[in-house]
């Protein structure tokens, strides 16, 4: 079974995941060693959220720099973002 994960877009379009320790912003995995890029709505890999069943309810953020679809609660605190 998978665990969903409390996923967070700031109002600055910034990404966080929820961990056991709080909420971590997320950092690009492509950047070079000596610089620190954070993962946000900026760069054009980063899909919008979307909903699988519940139109209201936001479950999946699609990142296409690594093929991975994040699974969970989003709340998206950008300006015509779901509160």
């Amino acid at each position: 079974m998978t665990q969903k994960t409390q996923i967070l877009i700031d109002n600055q379009g910034f990404l966080y995941l929820e961990r056991p320790d709080g909420c971590k912003p997320c950092f690009c995995p492509y950047a070079s060693p000596n610089m620190t890029i954070r993962c946000g709505d900026w760069c054009p890999q980063f899909g919008q959220p979307t909903s699988s069943d519940n139109p209201m309810i936001l479950d999946s953020l699609p990142l296409h720099c690594t093929g991975v679809i994040l699974k969970g609660a989003i709340t998206d605190d950008r300006t015509g973002g779901n509160k």
